[in-house]
């Protein structure tokens, strides 16, 4: 997980099968006994830890707190000083569900002689322990999760160990499909914190008992939130059919649209006085077009 504040394609990497929370059948909600746990590493995004402020790790866990809860989990959240290595494994041998905010990472184990997937405590401190994969694997003894979501850097990757730690496989499902009752989210490579709060609003807004993965985020779900007027990660949109990307003539910034537009002025009628239009439902944040395009402009 990394703090800083610029734009870029959040890369995300969903594994396994569905957001349905019974253990039994799709179309299940969670339980008040299926135990929840969101953590989150606030110190390390901090002075004197890190030279500014971050705001993302409060607001993040508040929402992993609402959405978990939301689908029925019995749900306790843990930062600063009481989210220490020790008091997370500790919850894990009873999770269904966990959430963590921290860093992560692929770990140097020098006992054992190569790396594991894990994230960093918060322990109130600069100096954090790493929890492994390994740890938790070992905690949970083949124990299935149902929804594993680690927001945080490289734990998405093909090497990534933690989706083994719950017993979660490497596979995806398409939408409607059940796999389940297994679902993990993990981000590819660097990560920013501005890049996965937009993402986590979206994803804790669209599921909900009985999705599948598939219909968590699919095309035809992200189109209704951008119907809805809500707003969304570019990685999310460009996971859309967007006609302006082909017959927009011309895409980039307002500024070189409209320096594109004014050099060939003649080849427009009289009416029009600018260049640049916005990609009409779809906003892509700092890119605009030069052909207003209405009709199945997203799809």
């Amino acid at each position: 997980m990394s703090p800083g504040r610029r734009n870029r394609r959040l890369m995300l990497l969903i594994l396994a099968a569905s957001l349905a929370t019974s253990a039994a059948a799709p179309g299940g909600s969670a339980r008040a006994a299926y135990q929840g746990t969101v953590a989150s590493n606030e110190t390390a995004f901090e002075p004197p830890c890190l030279a500014f402020d971050d705001p993302f790790p409060e607001k993040m866990l508040r929402a992993a707190v609402t959405g978990l809860t939301a689908l029925g989990y019995t749900t306790r959240s843990y930062t600063g000083v009481a989210f220490t290595r020790a008091a997370y494994l500790g919850r894990t041998v009873n999770d269904w569900g966990t959430y963590v905010h921290s860093h992560g990472d692929h770990y140097w184990l020098a006992a054992d002689g190569r790396r594991y997937s894990g994230f960093r405590e918060d322990s109130g401190d600069c100096s954090q322990a790493v929890v492994y994969s390994k740890d938790i694997a070992a905690k949970r003894a083949g124990r299935q999760s149902n929804l594993v979501v680690m927001s945080m850097c490289h734990v998405g990757e093909d090497v990534s160990t933690m989706p083994g730690a719950f017993s979660i496989a490497k596979k995806k499902f398409g939408n409607g499909s059940w796999g389940g009752p297994t679902f993990f989210v993990g981000y590819l490579g660097e990560a920013w914190d501005n890049d996965e709060w937009e993402f986590e609003v979206a994803f804790w807004d669209a599921i909900g008992p009985g999705y599948g993965a598939g219909e968590a985020l699919s095309p035809e779900e992200i189109k209704a939130v951008l119907a809805r007027g809500g707003e969304l990660p570019l990685g999310q949109i460009l996971r859309l059919r967007i006609r302006h990307m082909t017959d927009g003539v011309i895409l980039g910034s307002k500024g070189f649209v409209d320096e594109m537009w004014s050099k060939h002025r003649e080849k427009f009628g009289a009416k029009r006085k600018s260049g640049a239009r916005p990609i009409r439902g779809a906003p892509i944040p700092g890119v605009s077009v030069l052909r207003d395009l209405q009709v199945d402009a997203v799809g």
